[in-house]
């Protein structure tokens, strides 16, 4: 009908590639051997995908009560029994990799998950080329990208949003009785910073100031997450932690036009 004309590929005849040494060289023995290998092989392919199917499909049957958010529940991969701790974890896994670890790096990671103290700080890389972590926090698993943070010096210039170089995003929504006091806004630059170490915090008028190490730590945020978490600024003085608290000095009260802050990354939300 259209009158093609066929064009062969010089890269099929070369037996460099696996592909081509196996069709030319390895097959053809294989069939003078064995008459019914190739029916053989096509069988076992097709048993191969099935099997497949439905382990993926135990994998996410078993994930419907280990994940929580983005966290993988160290109890649940214990309940499941080794064979399908690794399935499930290789199919979380697979989610975020362009290539699954051998079988036995995968055995190593799901060991390490389940007998690393509560206390450790595991990580494990998964993607150099992402910077993608496996991490352990309060039970649970983490795939955490840790991107390379620059030093962070923003201000806000009255945007509702601000994106971080990170990526995530910083919002700034008008709330009554909460949050910054507009009032006290007047005149005065907010500044974003990531933590230096050694801050201060007091959001409770009636109680003492904190480390903020000592806040974020009560508030269960990752360690990963911490190096991350913007603060605002006015001047030197800390006056609001997202997730944490407006500062007692700054705060809106009842009645008054306040500023609420609000985080949202790709692993943690939080609002002041």
């Amino acid at each position: 009908m259209h009158q093609l004309t066929w064009v062969e590929d010089e890269s099929n005849l070369d037996t460099h590639y696996d592909r081509n040494f196996f069709r030319q060289q390895v097959f053809p023995l294989l069939a003078q051997r064995f008459p019914g290998a190739s029916k053989a092989l096509a069988r076992s392919a097709v048993q191969a995908a099935e099997a497949e199917s439905l382990q993926m499909a135990l994998a996410a049957q078993d994930a419907a009560g280990a994940l929580h958010g983005d966290g993988l529940s160290i109890a649940a991969l214990q309940a499941l029994g080794e064979v399908r701790a690794r399935n499930l974890l290789r199919w979380w896994l697979s989610s975020r990799l362009r290539y699954l670890p051998p079988r036995e790096h995968l055995q190593e990671m799901l060991r390490q998950l389940l007998t690393a103290a509560e206390d450790a700080s595991l990580a494990l890389l998964l993607d150099s080329a992402q910077r993608l972590w496996l991490r352990r926090y309060r039970g649970y698993a983490y795939m955490v990208a840790e991107p390379g943070l620059a030093p962070l010096d923003m201000v806000w210039d009255q945007e509702p949003v601000i994106t971080l170089p990170d990526g995530s995003q910083l919002y700034f929504e008008p709330a009554q009785g909460r949050g910054l006091a507009l009032s006290r806004l007047a005149g005065k630059v907010l500044h974003i910073r990531h933590r230096q170490g050694g801050e201060h915090f007091k959001p409770d008028a009636h109680r003492p100031g904190r480390s903020l190490k000592h806040c974020l730590q009560e508030a269960a945020m990752p360690p990963w997450q911490r190096a991350q978490l913007p603060l605002v600024f006015c001047g030197d003085e800390l006056v609001c932690v997202p997730g944490i608290g407006t500062a007692s000095a700054w705060q809106a009260h009842a009645e008054e036009d306040g500023l609420q802050i609000r985080w949202s990354s790709t692993t943690w939300n939080m609002e002041n």
